[in-house]
């Protein structure tokens, strides 16, 4: 006999088929419930949302059992009968009456239900048994990855895996083994009973140990929470059911809390959140391939997800706990949809046709026609379909590990969060620049005014001082490393009158502080710029050097004056002396061109005595230019065979 023939014959085909049909609705139900939960619980621990999600594939479990039991028990009672009583056409005309009202109370479609059910109970069990045969192999991969390629982790780091299994509570660590592979990219637990840590071969030499022991209690975080177990009870559920969506997606959601509930226990034990998201960084670079049934990878569920959640600035591996009002929502409803399932309408079976009693003779006279036959009762309308709910999103396929993406433009990297995480880059921090018109700030411009110290009130107030829009974020970052304040920029501009924000980060730089600027002001130089102040600065031009030579008759010197002077050593001292020997209206670029070519006093003095007369300023110049040797003392040079 065929195994469509079996179930065609079998008394519990139509009701296990109408129970698959009806758990389309109902695991529709419990999933939109889940999501309501979900947004209820979304400040929640993440232990409390797995505990919700939990519940609810236990509901879905539990609806298609119920429901088959219902319609199995109602199936089971006799149906009602219709006996025509002996009595002349009366009677059988009561039984017409009552087979017709049996008629019209019957579920239109009972007879293709049963022409279908043992295709759909048929094509439930195939597919079960497919998913069967995947469950197995990936038990027997799972025992496979703990006998082979692997070998006993090294002694120091088996000390550091007992001392974390001891902070993060678990009981049994005597009996977890902890062994390097060869077949693993990112630390696996494998086995329910005596499970083993397996961390890939090398990994220590490649990744910082405060990173891998994060790792490695990640993993012990999972043997204590006893998630291998869940993990079986949700393949099973995969397997039974796998042809809802929600199904999966209730198991994702599973998967994403049980991940983050275990990211929750390793923070807790190694006290450092960034490390274990930069731990979950580097795995995002080693995500393995298909992981076996029966093991739980570090690298399970959303890693960048993860990473967001452990440096997000404000959130804390330890939220609120879960409202009562909130995970109610979730009981209520699987009440509601067991109840449901308990009022299921089942098509009852066609009453047999009601035995037809003898005619009594009749006489000659009251031999009438017969009447015709009444029509069939009219087909019941079929009812409307009901609109169905939301379909959840698509689930990933079990253990299936997609390849690492980069996040779209626009996005923040793990980088750029785990760097907000250390440097205090809130979002009430990057509200308040974006209120001052940086609202195109890059990632490393919002970490590099944290590093320097630049508040929004110091933003705030350069902006009022240089005009809005006119001092970019680099620029603020700049002013803030050489200590440029407010006060000093106020009181430059006052000085200079225009001023940029490079101007005062240059003054800063080389100490031409305001006090500098009054006294050349004072000395002469009203009408500097910030340049020539700056240049000034930085040749050693200050405000006595510049009195002391207008103190010797000079003309008012430019500031590129000045610092032709302090270039050449044009002294006050060295104009004395020139003017002393009668040269007192030289220009000062006669004084640099005599600096140049070493046109000292005493050289003039010997050189105008040997001539017989007071030689010109280009003469002096022309002579010691052609001059044929030259000696040097500690104080001038001087010639020899002049001509």
């Amino acid at each position: 006999m065929s195994l469509l023939a079996a179930l065609a014959d079998h008394p519990a085909s139509p009701a296990a088929a109408l129970a698959l049909i009806h758990f389309l609705w109902q695991g529709a139900a419990v999933a939109v419930l889940l999501a309501l939960a979900n947004f209820g619980l979304r400040r929640a621990t993440a232990k409390a949302r797995y505990a919700v999600a939990c519940a609810a594939l236990a509901v879905l479990c539990v609806l298609p059992v119920a429901t088959f039991a219902r319609l199995s028990a109602r199936e089971g009672a006799a149906p009602p009968t219709v006996l025509a009583a002996p009595g002349g056409e009366a009677s059988a005309v009561r039984a017409d009456v009552s087979a017709r009202e049996a008629s019209k109370t019957n579920p239109a479609g009972a007879d293709a239900l049963a022409q279908a059910a043992p295709w759909i109970v048929a094509g439930w069990l195939a597919g079960v048994g497919v998913l069967s045969l995947r469950l197995l192999g990936g038990f027997v991969a799972a025992r496979r990855l703990t006998r082979r390629h692997v070998a006993r982790a090294d002694s120091v780091w088996q000390r550091r895996f007992d001392r974390l299994a001891r902070k993060v509570g678990v009981r049994r660590a005597a009996c977890i083994r902890l062994l390097e592979s060869a077949a693993v990219r990112v630390p696996t637990v494998v086995g329910l009973f005596r499970p083993a840590v397996l961390i890939p071969a090398g990994i220590a030499l490649g990744m910082p140990a405060a990173q891998l022991e994060s790792l490695l209690a990640h993993e012990l975080a999972h043997i204590r929470r006893r998630d291998a177990l869940v993990g079986l009870l949700q393949a099973a559920a995969e397997t039974l059911l796998f042809y809802h969506p929600a199904v999966w997606w209730v198991s994702a959601c599973i998967r994403v809390e049980r991940e983050n509930a275990c990211d929750d226990l390793a923070v807790a034990a190694t006290g450092d959140a960034v490390a274990h998201a930069r731990a979950l960084l580097q795995l995002a670079q080693r995500r393995s391939a298909i992981a076996p049934a029966f093991t739980a990878a570090a690298d399970g569920g959303k890693l960048w997800n993860r990473i967001a959640r452990l440096v997000a600035p404000g959130e804390t591996p330890a939220r609120r706990p879960a409202s009562g009002a909130s995970a109610a929502v979730l009981v209520l409803g699987a009440v509601l949809a067991l109840g449901a399932a308990a009022r299921v309408p089942t098509p009852a079976p066609a009453p047999p046709a009601p035995p037809v009693s003898p005619a009594p003779p009749a006489s000659p006279a009251s031999l009438v026609p017969p009447a015709p036959p009444a029509p069939p009762a009219p087909r019941a309308a079929q009812p409307s379909k009901p609109a169905s709910p939301p379909e959840p999103p698509e689930p990933p396929e079990p253990g299936e590990a997609r390849p690492a993406r980069a996040p779209s433009k626009g996005l923040l990297s793990p980088d750029n969060l785990v760097a907000f995480r250390i440097h205090g880059v809130t979002p009430e921090f990057i509200g308040e620049i974006a209120a001052l018109g940086y609202t195109r700030s890059t990632p490393d411009q919002l970490v590099a005014l944290r590093i320097h110290g630049v508040t929004p009130e110091y933003a705030k107030e350069m902006a009022a001082i240089f005009g809005p829009g006119q001092v970019p974020l680099d620029d603020l970052v700049a002013l803030r490393i050489h200590g440029v304040t407010p006060e000093s920029v106020r009181s430059l501009k006052a000085d200079f009158g225009k001023l940029s924000p490079d101007d005062a980060v240059a003054l800063r730089i080389h100490g031409a502080d305001p006090e500098f600027v009054r006294g050349l002001r004072d000395a002469g130089y009203a009408s500097l710029t910030a340049d020539d102040a700056v240049a000034l600065r930085i040749h050693g031009a200050t405000p006595e050097f510049a009195r002391a030579l207008r103190a010797q008759g000079l003309a008012p010197l430019s500031p590129d004056d000045l610092v032709a002077f302090r270039i050449h050593g044009v002294t006050s001292e060295y104009v004395a002396a020139i003017r002393a020997l009668g040269y007192d209206a030289l220009d000062p670029d006669d004084l640099v061109a005599f600096r140049i070519h070493g046109v000292t006093p005493e050289w003039i003095r010997s050189t105008n005595q040997r001539a017989g007369e007071r030689l010109s300023p280009d003469d002096l110049v022309r002579r010691r230019i052609h001059a044929r040797r030259w000696t040097t003392d500690d104080e001038s040079l001087k010639e020899e065979n002049t001509p």
